[in-house]
């Protein structure tokens, strides 16, 4: 699947036209969304739509794109490897978890698996703008770490799955799941706190 890019990349319109395809599709669903609602919900003509997506997974992908680049990707949420391992894995993994267990990207996350045998085209879409770029990212982050020998770390990508796996684990499926807060026996900070742990263990010079 591929983003057409409109001509005005940040324009209002097309801002608009992506908060109402995120309210539209975490409301309704994918299959239940339509151009029309989407065009309802962010106060603009269907051909303004169609000027900037040329269908709805491509607007689908879009959304996705976006949400990850606001909150995941943005590289100033991103800590430079210092001199302490500790402290740049523990940022990195409150930053996951709290994208993990948003609203906004539990709701996208349903929809995706929701929808992704009948749309494969939307999975692929949802793993290259979210896991996808930010096991990449947590890629360079182990890499740096070896390259500084603050751990030692013969395979950087089993690393960063480990590490992001360790992170998405109960909280992650009881928010997933819609149970009750509380349901979790391990908060948010012993979540994190144990993902790094076990990592600094497994990863120690």
């Amino acid at each position: 699947m591929t983003c057409t890019t409109p001509h005005a990349p940040n324009s209002p319109k097309r801002a608009a036209i992506l908060d109402g395809a995120v309210k539209c599709f975490m409301e309704h669903g994918y299959a239940a969304t339509s151009m029309d609602s989407v065009a309802t919900a962010a106060c603009v003509s269907k051909a303004t739509i169609y000027a900037h997506f040329s269908s709805k997974a491509d607007l689908f992908a879009a959304v996705i794109i976006h949400r990850c680049e606001m909150d995941l990707t943005n590289e100033a949420h991103w800590p430079e490897v210092g001199t302490d391992a500790r402290a740049s894995l523990s940022k990195v993994g409150r930053l996951l978890l709290s994208f993990f267990i948003q609203p906004d990207t539990l709701a996208i996350h349903r929809v995706v698996v929701a929808e992704s045998a009948r749309q494969p085209d939307l999975a692929n879409a949802f793993w290259d703008a979210g896991p996808g770029k930010s096991c990449s990212k947590l890629f360079d982050l182990f890499e740096e770490l070896g390259r500084k020998e603050l751990l030692i770390i013969p395979n950087p990508i089993a690393a960063a799955l480990s590490f992001a796996h360790l992170l998405k684990g109960e909280i992650f499926f009881c928010r997933l799941l819609g149970l009750p807060e509380g349901t979790e026996r391990m908060t948010f900070d012993e979540t994190v706190e144990t993902a790094v742990d076990l990592i600094m263990k497994a990863y120690a010079p």
